[in-house]
């Protein structure tokens, strides 16, 4: 292996180690979070803890699905559209005279 092979490899190497580590980081950033989040909702009586779950599953079904829906909207406005234009010929491309 050259020496170029071996710093690239190195590099490459690093690189993946550094990201790892920032994944990790996050990671336990996000854990350390939603525990410091969902500590006082443990001493919260055990029915309003099940009322406040339902409520954040109905909110992130409605976003996602609003984000769905959207996404069928804008793919069907697509598709009308290019249903709508007149068909063009392909370009005929020709390999490069040498």
């Amino acid at each position: 292996m050259t020496d170029s092979q071996k710093s690239t490899t190195s590099a490459s190497a690093q690189f993946d180690s550094f990201v790892q580590s920032a994944g990790e980081l996050s990671s336990n950033m996000i854990k350390l979070s939603l525990s410091t989040i969902t500590l006082p909702l443990t001493l919260l009586p055990e029915e309003t803890r099940e009322n406040l779950g339902a409520t954040t599953r109905n909110l992130v079904h409605t976003v996602a699905k609003t984000h769905y829906d959207l996404a069928n909207a804008a793919f069907k406005a697509v598709d009308k559209w290019a249903s709508e234009q007149p068909a063009k010929p392909a370009a005929r491309s020709e390999a490069p005279n040498r």
